[in-house]
């Protein structure tokens, strides 16, 4: 696995653990919950295009 997705997948990593921590929250912030699922999705993509080029 390369150092861009081993990075990547830490990026992921950590977006979801962001995500359960604001969803656990008894009001979560919706800015940031769409911002994180925003992010997410751009790492997800991100990944697809490195493994494409493989």
């Amino acid at each position: 696995m390369s150092t861009q997705a081993i990075r990547l997948t830490a990026l992921h990593y950590d977006v979801e653990r962001a995500i359960s921590r604001e969803l656990s929250k008894s009001r979560p912030n919706a800015l940031r919950l769409f911002r994180l699922r925003r992010t997410k999705g751009l790492l997800k993509d991100r990944f697809r295009r490195l493994i494409r080029r493989a």
